[in-house]
């Protein structure tokens, strides 16, 4: 790509004035999980600044939004290649949760093998009402995904999406009360703010239909923890989790213990990590020689984005 590509010393990674020398000659920034925000004295130090690559997903946290966009300077992330990842992570979570496979399923020699279990209660995702909260990225990819199993209704709720355009991509936008109380399955892919922390609280929890799934591959902090542990041990829905409130997950956690729950490591985007790098520097390949960019975060997209630092 003719770029020239330095690396940081991690040696020197805490250190902020170690950064400001680092970047001071800079044309672009590759920042991911760990780097140091690109704002304030920073910021002010690359001089010769004109595009932030944010190999991960949400830039929110890593960037001063008002000050890029008063210097013009272009942001480009890796979140469409994680969305997807994770929108896989969601369908599976889907299918397991409608099959109800936490109640008869056996995974590596485990005694949970049963050829006798509530048949009736072994389901489908077609003519089920999906419902998802939050329209960023992961919910569009696994949007696209139910195309072919033949759900009843996808329901939305968000902040930014009109009607009409949820309409044009064959959604009907909802108050989170008719979201929750309504779907069969519910998937929780808000970015996590100062509005939505702890959002989904007992109340919405409580009307939560019988039979009903509950999928979190987004924040595990969405949820109000006790609430959660309280309405799951009624055991009158199933819930499927790849975040916690505490990871490592303890061995002494509470939600652990429950039957009807399907839990996985916070792996949901995994799967897509070794692209992000090369992604960044394609982006950066088209930047840098007057090329449109396929990955463009624009500057008012970030406030709808997860907040790293919550």
């Amino acid at each position: 790509s003719g770029l020239d590509l330095q690396l940081p010393s991690a040696k020197h990674f805490k250190s902020i004035e170690y950064w400001k020398d680092f970047i001071s000659s800079a044309d672009g920034i590759i920042t991911t999980w760990g780097s140091p925000s690109i704002k304030g004295e920073l910021l002010e130090k690359a001089v010769n600044l004109r595009i932030v690559g944010h190999a991960a997903g949400s830039v929110a946290g890593y960037i001063d939004t008002d000050q890029i966009r008063q210097r013009n300077i272009k942001v480009v992330s890796a979140n469409e290649a994680m969305a997807h990842s994770v929108a896989e992570w969601c369908l599976m979570a889907s299918l397991l949760g409608v099959r109800n496979v936490a109640d008869y399923l056996s995974f590596g020699g485990t005694d949970n093998f049963k050829w006798n279990f509530n048949h009736q209660a072994c389901g489908t995702l077609s003519s089920r009402r999906i419902g998802i909260w939050g329209y960023g990225a992961i919910a569009a990819h696994y949007r696209k995904m139910l195309k072919p199993f033949g759900v009843a209704e996808v329901l939305v709720t968000s902040d930014h999406l009109s009607k009409e355009k949820a309409a044009r991509n064959g959604m009907r936008k909802v108050t989170i009360e008719e979201l929750f109380s309504t779907s069969d399955v519910i998937q929780t892919l808000a970015g996590l703010n100062k509005k939505n922390r702890n959002r989904i609280d007992q109340k919405l929890l409580k009307s939560i239909k019988d039979g009903a799934v509950l999928v979190n591959g987004g924040r595990a902090a969405l949820i109000k923890e006790s609430a959660l542990i309280k309405e799951l041990r009624k055991e009158r829905f199933t819930g499927v989790f790849d975040v916690f409130h505490q990871e490592p997950l303890p061995p002494s956690s509470k939600i652990a213990t429950l039957n009807n729950v399907i839990l996985t490591p916070h792996n949901a985007g995994y799967p897509s990590r070794g692209s992000y790098v090369e992604l960044i520097m394609n982006e950066f390949a088209h930047y840098f020689n007057g090329e449109p960019l396929e990955h463009e975060v624009k500057y008012n997209m970030v406030a709808n984005m997860t907040q790293t630092n919550l």
